[in-house]
């Protein structure tokens, strides 16, 4: 049977269209997944849902507090299935009830206390100066942009010549990907005593993009080399410390990490560290 294509925008109960877009989002992952697996067609869609979050979660990697937001994301789905009905591809008699859903948040939860728990290598300004001096020009703006700009590496990379403002000093991201949940927007770039070496790169690229399509890989595992085995989620961390200990405030901090609430800003990183009012 033929399934009608969502028609997000004629849904209208005082959800955001970012937030009705989101949910679409994760149902379509789900859906996906149960296309492809044999196994989630044929249990309970209760089960289903919990071997797909875990599925989810190992295939990328996601740490526990992203995969309890894809969760809520597919439960709020759930809950307003009438009116997302136009493109139900599974029984909806088979909805599971508001406690397994309950269970299964309560056992992510868990998971996300127990993470907040651990230590997270974090970033330093002094571990990104000697970091750039192991790198290749073309890989020290990369890193430099990771930094300045406290966004995810795929987002970065996916720059243009004409993301950035004439004085260095914000970036627009348009890119469709990156933009998809909120629309265009535009977050302060922090380049201090790099502004130079990114000034000259883009002066020295003939062409808009930036960056070579298939440089992902490699830029990440030889800046994850020479931060000293740091992944990139801690250079972010530690940007976001960096910049709030210089007075950024909490809607700026999370207008360029992309967190929709203070308290995931905080718990994506150190809180002690991360709050505005933590001295140097």
């Amino acid at each position: 049977m033929r399934v009608q294509q969502p028609t997000v925008r004629s849904i209208a109960d005082g959800v955001t269209a970012a937030t009705r877009r989101a949910h679409v989002r994760a149902f379509l992952a789900f859906r996906a997944q149960v296309a492809d697996s044999t196994e989630l067609q044929e249990v309970p869609l209760a089960e289903a849902i919990a071997i797909a979050t875990q599925l989810l979660s190992q295939t990328r990697k996601w740490r526990p507090a992203t995969t309890l937001t894809d969760l809520n994301l597919l439960a709020a789905f759930l809950s307003r299935r009438e009116q997302y009905a136009p493109m139900a591809p599974v029984s909806w008699e088979k909805v599971p009830s508001s406690s397994t859903i309950r269970d299964c948040r309560r056992f992510w939860t868990k998971k996300v206390q127990q993470d907040l728990l651990r230590h997270r290598p974090t970033a330093t300004t002094a571990m990104v100066a000697n970091a750039l001096q192991s790198l290749s020009p073309v890989l020290r703006v990369v890193l430099v942009l990771y930094w300045a700009t406290a966004a995810r590496p795929s987002n970065v990379l996916r720059l243009r010549k004409s993301s950035f403002s004439a004085t260095l000093n914000e970036v627009l991201w348009t890119d469709a990907k990156t933009t998809l949940a909120r629309g265009p927007y535009s977050t302060p770039l922090q380049l201090g005593p790099h502004h130079d070496l990114v000034s000259n790169f883009l002066l020295q690229t003939p062409t808009d993009a930036l960056f070579p399509e298939d440089m992902h890989l490699s830029a990440l595992r030889r800046i994850n080399t020479s931060l000293n085995g740091i992944d990139l989620r801690g250079l972010r961390r530690g940007a976001l410390t960096t910049f709030a200990r210089q007075g950024l405030t909490v809607d700026q901090l999370m207008i360029m990490s992309g967190h929709t609430s203070a308290r995931s800003l905080w718990d994506f990183g150190p809180r002690r560290q991360l709050s505005p009012r933590s001295k140097p």
